[in-house]
């Protein structure tokens, strides 16, 4: 009797709810916006698309990569990609076809022909099929005719071939289909087909011990370290690319973990088991999200029934109650253990729950570690405890691109940092870069590729040498160590920021530019309390970090950029004289301090005649066209200046530590009419209505429902983009407020604009009045009965 695909009640019904919600009849005709879809909304992503329940609601998981292992997805904001087309919605893989719909249609076919061979057993004819690995594979593998399966749960071809190497003559040469088969005959023994991929590529994983590498000898050590550490290659986001790595003159890593490494013991063997404690969490390492190994967190299969009491492991006062498999109460409230741990911690970034939460004394770790036995992740504690115990101030690092042996040089000037504030790469060290021009060594591919390589002892101080010689740097020649320092957090400096803040008047855009301004310069919450926060802004406007604007028709370029002005001179008599403008003169502080973010806000961008105002300026916006990136760009301005150096000069470029803040409002231009070369530039944050921060009852009147049936008549009558927002109403909880704030909101703020939107309908404008006023008159007793109707 075959082996089931999954014997496991979770996945099994996982599988059979996948395969009655996308039957291939409808995958026949499912439409692009079916197969992958984003809310812009919310932060729901595409869930309810073929692409989501593929990678997060079936058995086998496909996480890890970027969108574009699907062929074609909807994206939040544009990013770049290689082998990628974009439109202002969608990016496909380039060698689908010219258009989205183009590409979609070949894809969906392609799809179709592997759901076809796998419902007929045919299973050799995927080997042919053009489709991207690892969704052809899983796709055979929900699919696959379940009388005659033949397809395990394992999409890396690699782990397939590498399993049966030693025990196989000739698997090298096999087609894939074919390994799969042999799984099933010759692999592990396991109640289903899942099961068999799971342990195949635990057995695969487990086989890939460290190398073996000499301990160092501490006579022939030198007194400073020599480090091979890897880079992002061509990073999408900028984040880890090599524009970035000059810009922000730091070497960094993105471990998943929730502490700082700070803490870690000076001891090897004990450190990198404290480095461990802080990698063990669901989420342990990124084999384990490519290869989805083990499931997420749940309470059930850990054995952990309804009703258990969790403590919080930093303070065993607070507790939590199991709800269900993932939900507990805190509080008083359903929420999930993340939330409650982030709520704990004061933080708001990701934190895996399980190191730091409880069930009778043991951490909840230790269950999910018996339940899902995994290799533990020892190369990453290793190089953790090597980043911030082993490196000092003073070692010279070798940054190298990976799967190249492209390199340039620099020296350590910090101590091992952690800053919660970043989203991404928050351990790292600053560097002084000694070049940076990249240079090809081709015998440094013998050194191993992991993200952090000590070369400092042994046979590796011969590649140093080379390596060295090669980039032109005398080692014998450079600096004695220097003191390490501790740098300032600076948690914008990933790459700079052109932001636009939309919405109709009144949903807090304006307010909303200082807490945008204190998370891109100080790396403050944006939701900072309101007296810190005022400080703080206030500080920044003093250090000239934060600039301010408001576009308007008379407002150009000699405003904003460079012109000439006219002066008195001290004989009456009047001239002209080159003044520049807002942007340089933020640029120019910005340039001189790059270790500080700054920030220009422009308030009703849409305003003002773009075009005119920016000139030239708009191409230098772009993250890959500022000073340092690798397409910098300079511009040659209409008129001389006196450079930074004192020397008069034409050129200009934008720094990369100088952010862009917009705001406008789409009742005044939707974006749709707004410069093509703004919006490619800017990433445009919706800002809409929110009644729910309203009263539900003040004197009578639910504040709530009165702004959400005005807006739905609004939107019916005059379009998405004219609506009143939340801010011209008293907010809850402000205790002095009465009916008559509301009835003053509405005759000085509201009334004016239905003026204005109604123009040319007299008839709905009175149609509107009529269901909120009394006789045209606003009064408070007309608003609630408006809005308890």
């Amino acid at each position: 009797m075959p082996l089931p695909i999954c014997h496991e009640p979770k996945y099994k019904d996982q599988l059979d709810k996948f395969l009655r919600d996308w039957p291939i009849s409808r995958v026949r005709t499912m439409p692009l916006t079916d197969y992958s879809r984003i809310n812009n909304d919310t932060d729901e992503s595409f869930r309810g698309s073929f692409c989501y329940a593929l990678e997060h609601e079936t058995p086998l998981g496909i996480g890890g990569g970027n969108a574009l292992k699907f062929g074609v997805y909807e994206f939040r904001k544009p990013t770049k990609m290689q082998k990628a087309l974009q439109d202002t919605r969608y990016a496909w893989d380039a060698e689908l076809g010219k258009t989205a719909e183009d590409a979609y249609a070949k894809l969906r076919s392609q799809i179709i022909e592997v759901i076809e061979a796998a419902q007929a057993g045919e299973y050799a004819k995927l080997d042919s099929s053009p489709l991207r690995r690892a969704l052809k594979w899983k796709i055979a593998f929900l699919y696959q005719n379940q009388d005659r399966p033949g397809i395990v749960g394992c999409v890396v071809e690699d782990a397939l071939r590498d399993y049966f190497k030693e025990k196989v003559p000739g698997v090298d040469a096999m087609p894939v289909s074919q390994l799969h088969a042999l799984a099933i005959e010759k692999g592990p023994e396991r109640l289903c087909l899942n099961r068999v991929g799971w342990a195949l590529w635990d057995a695969v994983k487990a086989e890939e011990t460290e190398p073996t590498e000499d301990e160092p000898d501490e006579a022939t050590t030198p007194n400073r370290g020599y480090w091979n550490f890897s880079y992002g290659q061509d990073d999408a986001d900028g984040i880890n690319d090599f524009e970035t790595l000059l810009r922000t003159r730091e070497i960094r890593a993105d471990w998943l973990t929730t502490e700082s490494l700070a803490n870690l013991s000076a001891d090897k063997d004990q450190g990198k088991a404290d480095a461990l404690e802080l990698l063990d969490t669901e989420d342990q390492s990124e084999e384990t999200k490519e290869a989805g190994r083990r499931p997420s967190f749940n309470f059930y299969h850990m054995g952990i029934p309804k009703g258990a009491i969790l403590c919080y492991a930093a303070d065993p006062t607070k507790s939590v109650e199991v709800i269900d498999e993932r939900r507990v109460k805190f509080e008083g409230e359903e929420v999930s253990m993340t939330d409650v741990t982030q709520r704990l911690r004061g933080t708001s970034y990701y934190i895996g729950p399980m190191p730091h939460w409880t069930y009778k004394g043991e951490k909840l770790s230790n269950y999910y570690n018996r339940t899902y036995p995994s290799r533990k992740p020892t190369g990453t504690a290793l190089m953790c405890w090597l980043f911030a115990k082993k490196m000092k101030a003073g070692d010279v690092v070798f940054a190298r691109q990976s799967k190249t042996q492209d390199y340039i040089a620099g020296l350590v000037v910090s101590d091992y940092q952690f800053d919660t504030n970043r989203e991404t790469y928050q351990h790292y060290r600053k560097v002084q870069w000694l070049t940076t021009n990249r240079v090809h060594v081709a015998r440094a591919a013998d050194i191993i590729t992991k993200a952090l390589t000590d070369i400092s002892y042994g046979n590796w101080l011969s590649y140093v040498d080379e390596i060295a010689a090669k980039l032109g740097i005398d080692l014998e020649a450079l600096p004695p160590v220097p003191a390490a320092t501790v740098m300032p957090n600076n948690p914008s400096m990933n790459k700079p920021t052109n932001v636009i803040l939309y919405g109709p008047p009144g949903t807090g855009k304006t307010y909303r530019t200082r807490g945008h301004a204190l998370k891109v310069c100080l790396g403050l919450p944006e939701d900072t309390e309101e007296s810190v926060a005022k400080d703080k802004f206030a500080e920044l406007i003093r250090e000239k970090r934060v600039a301010f604007a408001t576009f308007h028709q008379s407002y150009d370029y000699s405003d904003f950029i460079i012109g000439f002005k006219p002066v008195a001179h001290e004989n009456g008599s009047m001239g002209f004289k080159v003044r520049k403008g807002l942007l340089m003169r933020i640029a120019e502080e910005a340039a001189k301090h790059p270790e500080q973010s700054y920030l220009l806000i422009i308030d009703e961008i849409n305003r003002g005649n773009v075009s005119k105002i920016f000139g030239e300026l708009i191409t230098l916006i772009e993250s890959d066209k500022r000073a340092g990136a690798g397409f910098q760009v300079e511009v040659t301005l209409p008129c001389a200046y006196e450079g930074a150096d004192g020397k008069e000069t034409c050129q200009f470029s934008l720094p990369s530590n100088l952010h862009f803040l917009g705001t406008m409002n789409t009742a005044d231009r939707s974006i749709a009419l707004l410069d093509t070369a703004l919006r490619r530039r800017f990433e445009f944050k919706h800002t809409p209505p929110q009644p729910e921060m309203l009263s539900n009852d003040l004197d009578g009147i639910n504040l709530q429902t009165l702004l959400t049936k005005l807006n739905n008549t609004l939107k019916d009558k005059v379009g998405q983009d004219h609506q009143v927002g939340h801010a011209w109403f008293p907010l809850a909880g402000k205790k002095d407020a009465t009916a008559q704030d509301v009835v003053d909101a509405f005759k000085n703020k509201i009334l004016p604009l239905l003026e204005e939107w109604f123009y040319d309908d007299e008839k709905g404008k009175q149609e509107l009045l009529g269901q909120f006023t009394e006789g045209n008159v606003v009064t408070a007793k007309s608003l609630a009965a408006y809005s308890t109707k």
